[in-house]
């Protein structure tokens, strides 16, 4: 059984019944030209190529992928969410090829722990910037307070590799790890 395919219908007389049916009472539309428009609309299901887009108005299809859209954005943003409300500095350990944030940190918290037992001032660790990346240290890491000449606002401690495993980005390293002062 052949196809039957609908007469085509020109853009222009569909905008100018669009506007007619959309009018209400305003202006008559013979059955026929609505049928003619449902037609060269859809075709069961497929689009008709000689139907476009009105601007301003959106066919079956259009609303169909808006809809597939917003729903697949909506599904993207809640896995990524979950990804990221499971990723914490303590899950980040050093791997084969990377020198991961928690071990960074507790350098730092061992060096500020050092300083709280001198008796001078109090201080606790932050957390470092979460969007650091650095290659797996080849050697112990070091750690002293981070020079007032690299013109940091707040007082920092810096967590130095010397020696990085070799990679073609960077041959030694050093990490900021922000402190602040315990209060009394």
């Amino acid at each position: 059984m052949a196809a039957v395919v609908p007469p085509k219908l020109p853009i222009r007389d569909a905008l100018d019944i669009v506007g007619r049916i959309e009018a209400g009472s305003i202006g008559r539309v013979s059955f026929e030209h609505q049928r003619r428009l449902f037609l060269t609309r859809t075709l069961e299901g497929v689009p008709h190529f000689g139907s476009l887009p009105l601007p301003g108005r959106m066919t079956n299809l259009a609303a169909d992928g808006a809809l597939l859209r917003s729903t697949l954005l909506t599904a993207a943003l809640s896995a990524c969410s979950l990804c990221l409300a499971s990723w914490s500095i303590d899950t980040d350990r050093s791997t084969e090829h990377t020198h991961g944030l928690f071990e960074i940190r507790e350098e730092a918290r061992h060096f500020i722990s050092h300083e709280n037992a001198k008796g001078y001032q109090q201080w606790y660790v932050l957390e470092p910037n979460l969007k650091t990346l650095v290659p797996r240290c080849a050697v112990p890491l070091e750690t002293q307070w981070t020079p007032k000449s690299l013109g940091r606002s707040k007082l920092s401690v810096m967590v130095i590799c010397t020696v990085a495993v070799p990679n073609g980005v960077m041959r030694r390293w050093d990490v900021d790890v922000p402190v602040e002062r315990k209060p009394n």
